[in-house]
């Protein structure tokens, strides 16, 4: 499907977040000015869309881990 750029802005949200390969500090000198944070090690964590999903998959897997031991 293609579109004006009028409507693909209407109907495409805009993106709040992006992934950068390249040091923090460069990031940060790019980004400067515009109120974006540029997130790295931990601190990226509560960018997340469902940071607790990390919780939930190491109990499935421990939960499987147990059932296949035969634990």
């Amino acid at each position: 499907m293609f579109c004006t750029d009028r409507r693909a802005a209407r109907t495409c949200p805009t993106s709040t977040q992006a992934v950068e390969d390249a040091e923090a500090s460069a990031v940060r000198a790019a980004v400067g000015g515009t109120g974006a944070q540029v997130l790295t090690g931990d601190a990226r964590r509560p960018a997340d869309a469902d940071p607790d999903r990390d919780g939930a998959a190491l109990t499935a897997m421990n939960a499987l881990s147990g059932t296949a031991g035969g634990w």
